[in-house]
């Protein structure tokens, strides 16, 4: 068992450590961007702000995985990849209840 483990290390594409924190680093600078948005309209207000916070209270996390020496598994790294995903589309969302019509609402 311990040879398959092995087998499918090497045959992995090794990553570096900087790639790792790479990946850590933009999920920052996205949350960052997405708290420098501030207001939004009316309608869409409490939406907005529970989503704003949602993404802060990952925020303890993301420093501890910044903080950390170890490098990131590759399940690790396609989880933090997605929540990259997700962080774009949230920042998407809320620059968009942000810049909205104020006619509509």
């Amino acid at each position: 068992m311990d040879e398959k483990a092995s087998e499918r290390e090497a045959q992995e594409p090794q990553r570096s450590e900087a790639e790792d924190k790479d990946i850590i680093q933009s999920l920052f600078e996205i949350e960052e961007a997405i708290c420098a948005f501030g207001d939004y309209r009316r309608a869409h207000r409490k939406e907005c702000f529970n989503l704003v916070r949602r993404i802060k209270l990952l925020g303890p996390l993301l420093e501890e995985v910044r903080e950390n020496e170890a490098p990131l598994s590759e399940k690790s790294v396609a989880c933090f990849g997605n929540l990259k995903k997700a962080f774009i589309c949230a920042k998407k969302l809320l620059k968009t209840c942000h810049n909205g019509s104020k006619i509509y609402l």
